[in-house]
């Protein structure tokens, strides 16, 4: 709901990779941009659950090196019991379809930056760690967000296409929080919207409250 264009360049792409027998999708790597709780992670959730891939979702301070990030990768695949492909050559390895999501990606170190350049770049796709692994990204969907389109880094801007997410007006919050409450009436909904008029996690919180409140009031007077 809203944010239609946003959502009009992630469908096309989850049409390609749904098209293709393993799912993958790398011929764009995605930036998502927007306000604080607009939705950024949610997007990127939704696509991956709608072409059927592990999804990793990797903070910033959990990376201190590249190797950390092969470290995080590896543990998540295993918990999909997807096993890393090892090649012919030691320490080598190929990434399965998946989909990488780094959140607040302005808050990485430099040094990650550089290993990511090649692993995120179409042509290249190759991640090299400290430790002398190299890891095959071709068949990786990448996605970065940031709450700050011009803290990106700049060498991430020839990569990565950009996806705009805006905070939604009360009519798109009124249609989530029906979505989500199908017995409530849409006069309800666009009352709840008014005063949540921002973000569809508060509406949806404040619907769950009223009905709290309902709960423990006589039929007679919840109107």
């Amino acid at each position: 709901v809203g944010n239609e264009k946003a959502v009009r360049k992630m469908t096309a792409a989850a049409y390609t990779a749904l098209g293709r027998d393993n799912h993958e999708m790398n011929e764009l790597a995605f930036a998502i941009f927007g306000p604080s709780s607009s939705g950024k992670t949610s997007l990127a959730r939704c696509y991956a659950e709608t072409v059927s891939l592990p999804f990793m979702e990797i903070s910033p301070k959990s990376l201190r090196t590249t190797d950390d990030l092969f470290r995080i990768i590896k543990n998540v695949l295993l918990e999909h019991d997807i096993p890393l492909v090892e090649e012919d050559r030691p320490k080598h390895y190929t990434l399965p379809p998946c989909i990488i999501f780094i959140d607040e990606v302005h808050a990485l170190m430099p040094s990650i930056v550089d290993g990511l350049l090649k692993a995120t770049e179409f042509n290249d796709a190759q991640l090299v760690t400290e430790s002398g692994v190299v890891i095959d990204t071709s068949r990786v969907t990448w996605m970065i967000a940031t709450t700050d389109e011009g803290k990106l880094f700049e060498a991430f801007r020839t990569r990565f296409s950009p996806v705009v997410l805006n905070y939604l007006n009360k009519s798109d919050v009124a249609k989530i929080v029906k979505l989500v409450n199908d017995d409530l009436s849409m006069g309800v909904c666009e009352l709840v919207a008014k005063y949540n008029s921002r973000i569809p996690r508060k509406a949806l919180e404040f619907a769950r409250y009223m009905r709290m409140v309902q709960a423990m009031q006589p039929k007679d007077s919840w109107e």
